[in-house]
């Protein structure tokens, strides 16, 4: 099994809901890996911290926290004899932190409705004004943060099977205009689509 299928099965393994030889795989490649043993003590964390208070947002919080940390990870120089430092892509670190945000968010109050087997938030709270975004898949998870701050996005969903992510504007904005601004930064994103 790859890193970076260990590294999706990770928050599942911390919830202790993976299956005897899923664990069992994950658990074999977290003991050979720096990165991965890092990657389960942010998480295990996270979990605390949510458990121990549940605000309203509470996993976008840890989540851009734990962005941030990763982010500034990646800019501390990289010993030449230290692989378990390199830069990662966007594709392995940062989609899997938003898994493990969007898996650990179901002790947050995020329910699966069977009927129509999508997420449907506990709290009530719908992000209708949302733009659904896929990122490039060799942009940096520092380029991709940059981003986000720069234009005041947040991530609220995401990643799908597919990749998308969902990104609400933290201010009140002309969803086209700000589709459109978003296209024009083709290094980062891949897709961008307004709501319907």
């Amino acid at each position: 099994m790859e890193n970076k299928d260990i590294e999706a099965l990770l928050p599942f393994y911390i919830n202790g809901t993976l299956g005897e030889i899923e664990s069992a795989q994950v658990q074999k490649a977290v003991a050979q890996s720096a990165a991965l043993r890092s990657e389960v003590e942010a998480l295990r964390l996270i979990k605390t911290n949510m458990q121990a208070n549940a605000p309203k947002n509470a996993a976008a919080e840890l989540g851009l926290a734990r962005l941030m940390r990763d982010i500034e990870a990646d800019a501390l120089p990289t010993p030449a004899n230290d692989t378990a430092r390199a830069p990662f892509r966007i594709s392995p670190l940062f989609g899997g932190a938003m898994a493990a945000m969007v898996a650990l968010a179901f002790y947050a109050g995020t329910a699966i409705s069977p009927d129509k087997l999508e997420y449907i938030q506990a709290s009530g709270e719908d992000y209708t004004a949302v733009l659904t975004v896929r990122f490039q898949p060799e942009v940096t998870q520092q380029a991709a943060a940059a981003t986000l701050l720069e234009h005041g996005l947040e991530v609220v969903g995401g990643p799908s099977a597919r990749g998308f992510y969902r990104l609400l504007p933290l201010e009140d904005c002309d969803m086209d205009s700000l589709a459109e601004i978003l296209r024009a930064e083709s290094l980062v994103f891949e897709f961008v689509e307004t709501p319907q």
